[in-house]
């Protein structure tokens, strides 16, 4: 179902400052899970942050609600820029929910929780694998996404015209803008902890990071140059950091972008496993399938004459690489006709992820076993 360009969406409008918030006085509600790692756990919120310029979304669990949650639109028209909405007449976008809260006070667990921080990738923004950073948050985790300008929707998408729209920038392509972003989230986390409503709330010490695509490098950069990070997920990109942290390499053997890496690229490596997903393409990673770009573009903008020639056919590969109907571009067994359902993928990466996390960063290895051996290779 589509929705106008000038509907109300409810779920991820921008939240001011938050300085004026304290910490509310709630009894301790402890996160109890089951041993299955891809199901979701406690209720999550989520709130916008603009901090020191950098624009952040945080999911974290909330207390326990009284009422069932109920689904939410997510608000990716928020990065679509005014110029291209006024150059294409009609414009709209397909409707994506999301089981979450917004703006409800941290769950207060009796402890400090570990803290994930997430890169997002290029033509992505820091909602974009919102399915998977919830999760997380729903596993015990106070996750934050900071958007990296010069590489978001937002910035990409006038640039696909010829002459580009105003807001053209691909500035992202000369400098990576994700490790200042990362930096800017741990510096805003450094300081929620001691006061506001996190105050008490995140464990400092215990930092993790993933990141998506070109995402995918910046963490492997990030965690190089920041000792903090105690684990690592590059997913679809980036690669071993030039630090010896634990890590997860996890690539999709049908992606057309960012061709799976070999599980050797993790030898050497003290505590490093390599996971591929058998039939995922580069979009399994994320939510971003959800809003349909093939159908979008072939009602907007496929019969236009005034589009770039080169990064217009690009952008919208990138837009569907793993996405239901999509067409493989990798020749293998694995690739012949469609990608691996993204039910599957999504459910494969939810399990790693938290597994990954849980043992580095919280000590618990007590799981429940899951053969996922015809989607997925591993190496120790």
């Amino acid at each position: 179902m589509r929705s106008s360009v000038l509907a109300i969406l409810v779920g991820l409008s921008a939240c001011g400052d938050e300085s004026n918030e304290t910490t509310e006085e709630q009894a301790v509600q402890p996160i109890e899970l089951s041993n299955s790692p891809s199901e979701a756990g406690v209720p999550v919120s989520m709130r916008t942050i603009v901090y020191e310029g950098v624009t952040l979304e945080v999911w974290y669990p909330a207390a326990d609600q009284s009422e069932p949650l109920v689904e939410a639109l997510v608000d990716f028209l928020e990065f679509i820029p005014e110029s291209f909405i006024d150059a294409v007449p009609g414009f709209s976008l397909s409707d994506v929910r999301s089981r979450f809260l917004r703006d409800e006070p941290v769950r207060n667990v009796g402890e400090g929780l570990p803290v994930v921080l997430f890169s997002h990738g290029f033509g992505g923004m820091r909602i974009q694998s919102f399915s998977l950073t919830a999760h997380l948050a729903s596993r015990g985790y106070v996750v934050v996404a900071p958007d990296h300008p010069g590489r978001m929707l937002t910035d990409v998408l006038p640039c696909i015209f010829s002459p580009p729209l105003d807001g053209c920038d691909l500035s992202g392509f000369v400098a990576d803008p994700g490790p200042p972003g990362l930096a800017a989230a741990l510096q805003w986390v450094d300081e929620a902890s001691a006061e506001g409503p996190f105050a008490g709330r995140m464990d400092t010490d215990a930092i993790g990071i993933i990141g998506h695509s070109a995402g995918a490098g910046s963490v492997t950069t990030y965690a190089a140059l920041e000792p903090r990070v105690r684990a690592v997920i590059p997913m679809a990109g980036g690669g071993p950091p030039d630090r010896d942290v634990p890590l997860m390499r996890i690539d999709g053997s049908c992606d057309g972008f960012v061709p799976a890496a070999s599980p050797e690229s993790v030898d050497g490596r003290e505590d490093a496993t390599f996971v591929t997903i058998h039939g995922a393409g580069h979009l399994a990673f994320s939510d971003l399938c959800e809003l349909d770009i093939a159908s979008f573009a072939e009602e907007f903008l496929d019969v236009r004459d005034d589009l770039n020639a080169v990064l217009y056919p690009q952008l919208k590969g990138l837009g569907t690489d793993g996405c239901v109907g999509a067409v493989p571009q990798v020749v293998s067994e694995d690739c012949e006709d469609d990608f691996l359902p993204l039910a599957t993928s999504h459910e494969i990466i939810r399990h790693h992820t938290t597994v990954f996390f849980d043992d580095v960063l919280k000590g618990r290895t007590d799981w429940s076993e899951v053969d996922f051996t015809e989607d997925s290779v591993y190496r120790p």
